[in-house]
C-alpha cells in the first residue's frame, strides 16, 4: 500500500497511471519524501501511523489468476493460466489526531501479466 498527499501532481498520476494504465517515467525525486508505504495483512487491513491531517490517495496493485481449457493446433487439450493485475485506489481525508478509513475503492485499468500453459 502506498499513501500520498492529494495535489495537482498526484491527481494527474492517479488519472494517468491508475485509471488509464499508462507507464510513467520516474518523477521528480523530491516527490518521494511525501510517500508512505505499508503492507496489508491477510485480511487486507493496513495502517499508516502519524500522518498529518489532510487529503490523501491510497493505492496498491492487486493481482489474481484464473484458468481455462483450450486446444492447440493438434487438437490436444491444455490448461491455460492467465495472470492479471489491476491498480486500485481511494481518496481519503484524515483529521488532526483522527483515523481515516477506506470504505470504497476505485479500480484502475486491468492488465494481462502473462498467460502460461500448464500442460
Amino acid at each position: 500500500m502506498i499513501l500520498f498527499p492529494v495535489n495537482a501532481y498526484t491527481t494527474e498520476t492517479i488519472q494517468r497511471k491508475y485509471e488509464k494504465g499508462e507507464k510513467l517515467a520516474e518523477g521528480d525525486s523530491r516527490y518521494y519524501q511525501y510517500l508512505r508505504v505499508t503492507r496489508a495483512d491477510r485480511e487486507g487491513n493496513f495502517v499508516f501511523r502519524q500522518i498529518p491531517a489532510g487529503d490523501y490517495y491510497v493505492g496498491t496493485d492487486v493481482g489474481w489468476s484464473c484458468w481455462n481449457w483450450d486446444t492447440d493446433s493438434d487438437g490436444s487439450l491444455y490448461k491455460m493460466t492467465i495472470h492479471r493485475s489491476s491498480r486500485i485506489y481511494a481518496r481519503i481525508s484524515v483529521g488532526e489526531g483522527q483515523a481515516g478509513r477506506v470504505t470504497r475503492w476505485s479500480q484502475g485499468k486491468s492488465r494481462l501479466l502473462n498467460g502460461v500453459s500448464d500442460s
